[in-house]
């Protein structure tokens, strides 16, 4: 049987979390649900009477998003499907003090409360080695320069190449990106928030987003619509 393969970050994520994860949004929803709802590669891959494969973490950058990609290409055959969910460019990944990546997020905040702004968690710049905020700020900075795209899109290129044979969607929420890659703004399905009338104040995509959201990429696969940018 053949295989959908998704990569991504939370987006593609399964809502229900890992043990070792600390209390977070999904947690809360699947609180406020009453269950564990399903993502757009579990009802895309329920829809197409294939395998499911979900590589995609929470936080993901693009280097971790490929690097999973890397990890698994030996495993993917011909009549796999393969859908990548990228993230923006100025999400990064450290090596942390014990010798694991550890993301850079650019709208993290502190949790002193006196400090208004500020890229990052106190907590993960514990975990750092010799790494100052400064720098993980001159970094984030750095990564807004296009050439970061154009690396982006040069994995792409090999991606593609590589797996010719492959049905391949890119897309991503970060409306910046173009090049082979399908825009879809978080707006564009509904949200937590819009679902839970406020009660939760998250951008994730609800139930429903994520089942709009696989029916949205079902017309691309099965009708081969070949637009590059969706909103």
């Amino acid at each position: 049987m053949a295989n959908l393969w998704t990569f991504g970050d939370s987006l593609t994520d399964y809502f229900t979390p890992p043990n070792d994860v600390i209390r977070h949004w999904r947690h809360k929803y699947i609180e406020w649900k009453g269950y564990s709802p399903k993502v757009y590669g579990e009802l895309l891959s329920e829809k197409l009477e294939i395998n499911l494969k979900n590589k995609a973490i929470s936080g993901n950058n693009n280097n971790q998003i490929f690097e999973e990609f890397c990890k698994n290409c030996t495993e993917i055959n011909e009549d796999d499907i393969l859908i990548f969910g990228w993230s923006n460019q100025e999400r990064f990944r450290l090596v942390n003090k014990n010798g694991g990546w550890t993301s850079i997020y650019g709208d993290w905040r502190s949790k002193d409360k006196k400090e208004k702004e500020s890229f990052l968690l106190q907590e993960t710049l514990d975990i750092l080695d010799s790494i100052s905020k400064e720098t993980i700020q001159q970094l984030l900075l750095n990564r807004m320069h296009e050439s970061y795209r154009n690396e982006l899109y040069n994995w792409i290129k090999l991606i593609n190449t590589a797996f010719k044979n492959n049905k391949i969607i890119h897309w991503s929420w970060d409306e910046r990106l173009s090049e082979n890659i399908i825009t879809i703004p978080l707006n564009k399905f509904e949200n937590i928030d819009e679902e839970t009338n406020g009660v939760l104040k998250d951008k994730h995509w609800s139930e429903k987003g994520q089942k709009d959201m696989s029916n949205f990429l079902l017309d691309i696969i099965q009708n081969k619509n070949d637009k590059k940018s969706l909103l």
